[in-house]
């Protein structure tokens, strides 16, 4: 039996490039042209930029459902060693 839990955490993104690199990166952010961080990876990667990302570890925090729009946030699960995958036996999400 297999137990899921999901939090939320955050990441460290760092960037091998210029200072202007950097500058682009940070005004590009503020503006609001990048809002996630698939957004920034597709530009660094587009520009060749090398970067690298790491959890960061001691910021995780549990969600509930309710912070989560209702969606499940434990979730229990069993190994079907027949079919592969696994298969959910509980959640405590509305949706």
């Amino acid at each position: 039996m297999i137990f899921d839990f999901k939090i939320t955490i955050w990441e460290r993104l760092e960037i091998f490039g210029t200072d202007n690199d950097e500058i682009t990166m940070s005004e590009k952010i503020k503006a609001g042209v990048f809002t996630s961080q698939s957004d920034v990876i597709e530009w660094l990667e587009d520009e060749g930029i090398v970067y690298e990302i790491s959890s960061m570890g001691d910021t995780a925090e549990e969600l509930t459902p309710k912070e989560n729009a209702g969606a499940s946030t434990i979730e229990i699960m069993q190994d079907d060693k027949i079919k592969g995958g696994y298969t959910k036996l509980w959640e405590n999400g509305e949706i």
